[in-house]
This record gives structure tokens, sequence and C-alpha cells, in this order.
């Protein structure tokens, strides 16, 4: 007899305590007693037996320490064929003693002769082609055949298997596929997995048969249509000839050439129907037979199982806990109180959703994504460009059944249902706010577009080992918001001197028209469209470049930009005619696009949220100054050096800037981790490495994303339809000022070029003192009355539109003073102090108007402030080109007068918001689906906490820390299963 043996003593209770040797002894390949010595050890915990493990004690001795097999004087018996001592039966080299047999026969159950003897035993049938008188190993029939006829397909017409073939293609069903490949190469048995993919091609056909590099259990061949075993690949049905996972990358064939090639040695695999010994792991024969010496082997350990023990028992995980009470010790089925049930449609306690006697409310599905197609309004379940389930589920086994195959389903790599649905409803942001951090009440740090279909708790599930994910540690210098304080502030400078290189060559511009005129014989309005060129370029750049710096990073964005931006002013300053001017202004504009829409991502990648605020204030420095600084510098350069020295300056400044960016290390995080991973990769050789980004978002629906949804909810939402009309009327009539600044201050006062410029101060001074004093206006903002929905006590948004209501009475104000002072017999001081308030207006209304759709659409602020940018730059290029007939038609009183009015018609816009801002946010159904989702988030967070609290409580009262489900060795549960009911039976 063998088996399971233990290595025991009796504890002070009398419950024994296994130290790790249970050990299986393979030589006699009999059954085991480890039933049996359970079974003892239960007997002996309820006193039935003394203190032997079994009845007698020690089989050999009669000790009842130990077992039998552990007897220290333990004889040996000698080989049971020879008698001779040093061996055993299957070891002796002797001839064979022929003994009585006196047990009984296996087949029909007489006694005096062995089943192999029995006259009425069986014939012995083949696992291959189910015959009589032969074994699997001398089967002649091919394994192929055997295979398909296990299935029980149907032996069809080649016309008919075909046709089914084609009508599972045509329903993307991989069970009917596989199916109808195999019962038409039932009927045409020469075919071959090559001649199937080639058919396929040709005709146009959804699968695709991949030949994967798939390791098999040597158990196991790869058997080819004709039967030939030991092939090198398996094969795999898709509906695509790329990888779905980049698990499967490696595996996969590199081109369709290569897959071509492989497919000569593709095949299925299937059992080879040959025993393999469990002693020396080698094919043909079983331990019981094997002529290696026999090895112990080290099985599972048990301890004391605790069903049998006299001790209390211990807690081996959480006690259970009741969903309804959240007490311990019950579950929710036999909760003595009552039970609280809340409804999922009326959000009211008492009732469920089923019982709820509200009208449904429908889902709005005008703010989700599909992560399918990238539309708005519909989730992936319901998008007609879904593929089959089966599609999603796997798509080809290798041949081991009918289950789910490898393509990646659920439970194979796959994502998991709730991660599809989050990915389905997460936002899709096109770039980062520039002015989401200025005087407010913390800066937005989640605007940029960071899409991942990974996280270190879903890839533990989805097959990427968290232990191989490539991540910032504490002290990385590789992580930009480690960097040094001084390094940082360098950056900042960078970014801020290279943003506004390229706002002020919008309107350095304006001052070498009157030379351009004279140059080209052109009118006042064709060289003003110059302006409006370039700020249509920089709104287009502005909407494909934002996603380009998320998929490739910053810096090559930055460097490439820059370069061409630099390329493209250079026709404009040895342009031969007027046409050249406007075209390469436009494309420059598209590049220069790339610091306006990107250095704001930058400051937001270095700066932490504490500082975010005071770093973007620094950053605006300059951009909000750009305007004003280039008529200043244009008005002296045109003067001294003429009009297309205007052109060459900025050549200067921006090759500098692109000099200083270009020193600038990568600062966007998700691209420096997928180098980083893809790096270890290269070097380890390892395809395990990852990074929580290597799912890049592709970069056409990517674009189709930033194109659709700010036009979207520019026309949809009031917020942003009233919002931005506002915003883009106070920018156009800024970029009308330099139109008529040189009208008001060249044609009625006479000055030159250089003092023309000079009169924009005004303007710049206004802007710095709004700039500046962000600290006192964040303390005004701070003080307004908290949010009633916040739990933390912040401020609405509605607080920093208190701010947008004294700038926007401010413009008129300034805009009348220009109007009535700019003529020549008012002193030149008033009109260029009218640009003080001015500048604060509008410096008032881009920082914190900006700051209001930032702080109203949360994760959708990028969206909004994206729709808000092309019409605003749409109307700065619009509106200057009717300034020069408006001034010379209406005269500068009424011209500014005309204007003034038009920003008083718009007072009302931020008064009714900061009035009435909530219950209009409400009324949103962006903003409402945005509120509903943090309510469950905030309710779900609760629960946790409560349940959290009151399993500390209970670990409080039972004196100690209770084990966890973790802690308890797997193997040991299923000893204590086992043994557990074998002690009931």
């Amino acid at each position: 007899m063998s088996g399971w043996d233990t290595t025991s003593a009796p504890a002070a209770d009398g419950c024994f305590q296994a130290d790790n040797s249970f050990k299986a002894d393979t030589s006699t390949g009999g059954g085991n007693d480890f039933g049996f010595a359970v079974e003892n050890i239960s007997r002996h915990a309820n006193g039935e037996v003394g203190e032997a493990p079994h009845d007698g004690g020690c089989r050999n001795c009669g000790d009842p320490s130990h077992f039998g097999r552990d007897c220290p004087t333990k004889p040996d018996q000698g080989c049971f064929n020879c008698g001779e001592a040093g061996h055993v039966k299957s070891e002796c080299t002797n001839e064979r003693v022929e003994r009585e047999f006196t047990g009984t026969c296996l087949a029909c159950g007489l006694a005096g002769h062995r089943r192999a003897e029995c006259p009425d035993a069986p014939a012995q049938t083949c696992n291959i082609c189910k015959q009589l008188d032969h074994k699997a190993s001398e089967c002649t029939v091919s394994r192929m055949i055997a295979y398909i006829d296990s299935l029980n397909i149907e032996e069809l017409p080649p016309d008919v298997a075909w046709k089914a073939l084609e009508a599972a293609d045509q329903d993307r069903d991989v069970d009917d596929i596989k199916r109808a490949i195999l019962a038409y190469a039932k009927v045409v048995p020469n075919i071959t997995f090559e001649e199937f993919e080639k058919v396929f091609r040709s005709s146009g056909f959804n699968t695709y048969i991949i030949a994967k590099q798939q390791a098999v259990a040597d158990t196991h061949t790869i058997v080819d249509f004709q039967g030939v075993t030991d092939q090198e690949f398996v094969w795999s049905i898709q509906f695509s000839p790329d990888p779905r996972r980049k698990i499967s990358v490696g595996a996969w064939p590199a081109t369709p050439e290569i897959n071509l090639e492989r497919l000569k040695k593709t095949g299925i695999a299937m059992d080879r129907m040959v025993p393999k010994c469990s002693n020396c792991e080698q094919l043909g024969h079983n331990s019981r037979g094997c002529p290696e010496e026999k090895r112990e082997v080290q099985k599972n350990t048990i301890s004391c199982a605790n069903w049998d023990c006299k001790e209390p028992r211990k807690q081996p995980r959480e006690p259970i806990e009741c969903k309804n009470c959240y007490q311990h010790g019950h579950k929710a089925a036999d909760c003595p109180n009552e039970r609280v049930v809340e409804c999922f449609n009326c959000n009211q306690k008492g009732h469920s959703k089923q019982d709820c006697t509200e009208p449904r409310r429908k889902t709005d599905w005008s703010t989700v994504t599909c992560s399918i197609c990238k539309e708005m309004g519909h989730s992936y379940k319901r998008c007609p460009q879904a593929p089959k389930e089966e599609e999603e589920a796997g798509g080809g086994d290798g041949g081991f059944g009918d289950g789910a195959g490898d393509a990646g389903g659920a439970s194979n790599g796959g994502c998991h249902e709730s991660q599809r649905k989050e990915r389905s409803l997460a936002p899709q942001l096109s770039r980062t706010s520039s002015t989401g951090a200025i005087g407010g009440i913390h800066a937005v740090s989640s605007l940029n577009r960071t899409f991942t279909g990974r996280s270190t708790a879903s890839n533990a599930t989805g097959g990427f080992d968290p232990s191989f994910e490539i991540d910032f540690d504490e002290g990385d210098k590789g992580d930009p918001q480690q960097w040094p304080l001084w390094y940082k502030g360098l950056i900042l400078f960078v970014m801020s001197y290279g943003t506004t290189c390229v706002v002020l060559y919008s309107t350095s511009y304006t001052s070498a028209i009157p030379g351009m005129e004279a140059t080209f014989g052109i009118s006042e309005t064709i060289g003003v469209l110059g302006v409006t060129t370039y700020l249509f370029g920089m709104a287009t750049g502005s909407v494909i470049l934002a996603p380009l710096s998320e998929m490739f990073g910053r810096r090559p964005i930055y460097v490439i930009a820059l370069a061409m931006f630099v390329v493209f002013v250079i026709p404009c300053a040895v342009a031969k005619d007027m046409a050249t001017i406007l075209v390469t202004r436009f494309f420059g504009a598209f590049c220069a696009a790339a610091m306006i829409s990107n250095s704001p991502g930058t400051v937001n990648d270095i700066v932490d949220e504490e500082h975010r605020a005071l770093a973007f204030s620094i950053w605006s420095i300059g951009p909000m100054n750009g305007p004003v600084i280039g008529p200043v510098v244009g008005g002296f350069v045109f003067q001294y050096l003429g009009w297309r020295w205007t052109n060459w300056v900025v050549v200067i400044v921006a090759s500098v800037a692109w000099v200083v960016v270009s020193l600038i290390p990568e600062t966007y995080a998700p691209a420096i981790l997928r180098k980083r991973a893809a790096k270890k990769r290269r070097e380890t050789g390892d395809e395990r490495w990852w990074s929580r980004y290597d799912d890049k978002e592709e970069f056409w629906p990517l674009l189709k994303i930033n194109l659709s949804r700010p036009f979207v909810m520019t026309v949809t939402e009031p917020i942003c339809i009233f919002w931005d009309v506002y915003i883009a009327l106070v920018y156009g009539i800024l970029y009308l000022c330099f139109v008529a600044y040189p009208i008001v201050f060249g044609e009625l006062r006479g000055w030159s070029s250089s003092m023309q410029g000079l009169a924009f101060c005004g303007i710049g001074v206004g802007s710095m003192i709004v700039i500046v004093g962000e600290p006192l206006i964040r303390k005004m903002i701070n003080a307004h009355k908290p949010d009633p929905e916040s739990e933390t006590g912040e401020v609405p948004p509605e607080a920093m539109v208190s701010v947008v209501c004294i700038a926007a009475v401010l413009l008129p104000i300034a805009e009348l003073w220009f109007a009535w002072t700019g003529t020549p017999n008012v002193h030149w001081i008033l009109p260029i102090l009218a640009g003080v308030p001015f500048g604060m207006g509008n410096a008032g209304v881009f920082i914190y108007a900006t700051n209001y759709l930032v702080y109203s659409y949360d994760v959708y602020a990028a969206s909004a402030l994206a729709g808000n940018a092309v019409l605003r730059s749409a109307m700065g290029a619009t509106i200057p080109l009717a300034g020069t007939a408006m001034y010379s038609t209406m005269g500068a009183h009424w011209a500014g007068t005309l204007l003034a009015l038009l920003e008083a018609i718009c007072i009302p816009i931020p008064f009714i918001f900061y009035r009435y801002g909530r219950k209009i946010r409400l009324k949103s159904a962006l903003i409402r689906s945005m509120r509903e989702d943090k309510e469950k988030q905030n309710a779900r967070r609760k629960k946790a906490e409560e349940k959290e609290r009151r399993r500390l409580e209970a670990e409080a009262a039972m004196g100690a820390p209770m084990e966890t489900v973790a802690a308890v060795d797997e193997g040991e549960k299923e000893l204590e299963k086992g043994g557990a009911r074998r002690h009931a039976e």
C-alpha cells in the first residue's frame, strides 16, 4: 500500500500539527491513504483513539508517535519478485517469478485471473479512430480526420460547404467559421491553410487565418489538414491582420508574406494520445513502469485544519458583513433590520427602480463618446461599427476546442466590462487651458488629454504585471514635477518668451502696413488682411497641433513648429507681392500656434497644483502683453529700418526662442514614460515592461474629436453660447484697436510710427495691473459665499464672474473715454490713459471668463475653451477689416461710441450669470451628467468609508486585527475543505 504520510506530533490539546512533510511515494503506483490519515487525525482529536495517529501505532514497531513509512527501524523487506534486498520489483533484473493470482478481475469481477487474461474483457479501443484491436500509438488513421469526426461535422458537397463558410464569414462568428473551414477540409482533404488564406484575401473575406507562434504542451502536437504532426505554428481565426493586444505582438507574423510562409507549417493543436511519465517526465510510459529511480515529490503541507480542533476557532478571514446594516456576523438575507433600498431612477430610498412610480429617467447619450467610432451620442454597445461579440471574445483557440480563443476576450487579457464602459464614457480632452489656473480657487490639473486604457489595477487583472510598470519614483530626476525650482523658473521664462514672440508678430505687422501700401500699391484694407490670415492660421493650428503634442510629446512639436515658423517669416521679409505675405503669414501662424496651445501644457507639466496659479500668472505676463509690445517694437523698427525689418526682427527673436526651447527636455509625463517603457523592452528583450500611457489614441480619431466636440458644445450649451460670443466680441474690439490707434495718433495727431506704438503702453499697463494684482483678486474671490454643493467649502464658479462684471463695466467706459479724447484738441495723455481701464477690462474678461468655463465644465473644459478659441480668433480676424472704413466714415468719436455701445449691450451677460449662473449650470445636460457621476462617486466613497469604519470597530472589539483571505494558503484551503467533508461523513 502506498499513500500520503505525515510526520506529526500531538499538540497540547490533542490536535495534530503537520510539519511540511507530506510526501507521495510513486514507487508502487497505488492509491493513497490521505483520506485514511485525515480520518484518523479526526478520530484522534475526538478522543476515539489514544495518542496514536492510527490504530496500533506504527505498523512496523508499534510506536504511536510516527507512521510506518517514517519508522527509523524500518526493515528492508526485499524485492517482491526475487526476494533479494536492496531493490524493489520495478528495478529487479532477475527473471520474473510467476505466482498464483489471488485477486479479482477488473473486467468480469471473478477471482483467479487478471483483466489481461479475462476472456470476457472487451477488446481494446483506439482513442483516435475508436476502432478495436489496436492502440492509439499504432493507429494509421489521420489525426485530422479523426479530430473532424469527433466534432460531428456533417459531410457536405464542396460548393455547399463553401457557401456555409461565406455565410459564417458574413456573420463574423468565430465558432461557425472554424466548423465551416473544417467541413470544407473534410471534403477537400488536400487543401492547406495557405490556400485558404489566399482565397480569403482575393475574395474580400472578413476572416484572416493567422499562423501564430504558440507553445503547446509536449503531450500535444500540431497537426495540419493532411494529418502531418509536429508542425511549427498554430492557426488562429482573426478579423484583422494586426494584433489587437500588445501581448500578442511577439507571436504575430510581421507581414502578410511571412504569414503565408508560416501557414505552410501550420496546424491545429491536439492531444498526442501518448502517456507521460510523472516520474521522469518522458513520453511513452507511465510512472508505474518507469525504469528511472523513483523520486519523492514534495506535496502541500497541512496544519491544524481547525474543524476538529478543541481550541477556539480562529477567524481566517474577515467575518461575514451584512450589506444592509454593515454589521458583522450575518448576511443581508438574514438581517433583522429593515432593508434599505435606494431607487436608481429617482434616487429616493424605500423602493427599487422596478417599483418606482416616477417616469423613467432617460439616459443622456449626447455627452457620451463611443470608444469605437469616437462619435458622440451613443456608447460602444450601440455603435453601428461595433464588432461582433465573438470577435471581441476570441479569435481562435488554437484548435483546443470550441471555446473562446486567444484574440483578447474579457477572460483572456482583454478589457473587463466595467473597464470598457469607463473607457467609453471618459471625455477626450483637446488641450490644457492656458488660463485655467489664474485668479481663481485652484488650478485645474486634469485638462490634458491623457487617455489610457490601462491602470495599475486594471493591468493586474488584464494581463499586465504591475511589477513591470514603468513609473516615476520618489526623487526621480526624470519627473518634471521634481525638477529644481530654479530650473522650473527658467522653463517658465523660456515658454513665456517663446509665446510672446509669436503673439508679438500678430500686431507688429500693423505698424508696417503703411510701408507695404507704398511698396505694393495696395489699400489699407488689403494690408489689414494680413492680421486676419494670421489669426485664422493660429485658430487652425491650435486645433491640430494640440493633439499632436499629446501623441508625440511637447518637445518635438516645439522644435519643428518654431523652426517652420521662422522659415515662413523669411518670405514675408523678402516678398515681391502682397499675396506672398498673406499666404506665408497664414502658414507661419499655423506653426506658431504650437506655442499658444502647448506652452500652457508645459507649465502644467512642471508645476504642482499648489503653485500652479502663481506659475500661470508669471507665464501670462508675456502672452498678455505680446499684442501691446508688437506695435511698440514694430513702430520703431518701421520708422528707422523699414517695413521689411519688422519681419527680420521677428526672425531674430524667434530664432533665439527656437534655440532655447530646443534645449528644454521633454516635460510631458506620458511621452516620457512611453519612451522609458520602450527603451526597457529593447534593452531587456522582455515585452512585459509597460507604462499606463502605452495605449495612445490614434491621430485621426483624436483630430475628429477636437474638431467636432468644441463646435457641438458651442452651439448646444447656453453657457458656451453666451460666453463665447462675449469673449469673442471683446477680443475683436481689442484687435480693432491696432487699426484705430494708428488712425487716431497717426492720421489725426500726426505722430510718427514709433510714437504710435508707444501709445499702446496704456493697454499694457492695464493688463499688468490685473496680472500683478492676482493675489488680491483671488482673496476677493475666495471671500465669496461658499458653494452650497461643495463639501470642502469652495466658492462657486460664479465667484469669478464678479471680476468679469467689473471688467465688463470698465470696457465701455474706457472705449467712450478713448473715443471722445482722441481728437487733436485734447491732450494726448488722456487717450493713452484710457488704455489703462481698457487693458484691465480685457485682461479681466480673458482670464476670469475663461476660468468660469474651466470650472463649469471641469473635465470638458478643454473642449469648451477650444470652441471659444476658434470663435475668438475668427472675430479677432474679421472685425479689424471693417476698422478703416468705419473710422473714415463715422469719424473717431462715433466709431468709438458704436464700439462702446456694443460692449455696453453685453454688460448684462456677466451679471446674469453672476446672479443665475448656478441655475443655468443645473439646466445644462452636460454639467448635470457630470454632477450625477460625481454624486455616485461620492456615494461609493462614503459607503466604502463607512464599511472601513465598521471593520475597524469590529477589529477593536475583537482585540486583535483579523487575518485576510490572502493570508490563507490556497493548498491549505483545499485540504481543509476535503478534510471537512470527510469529517462530516
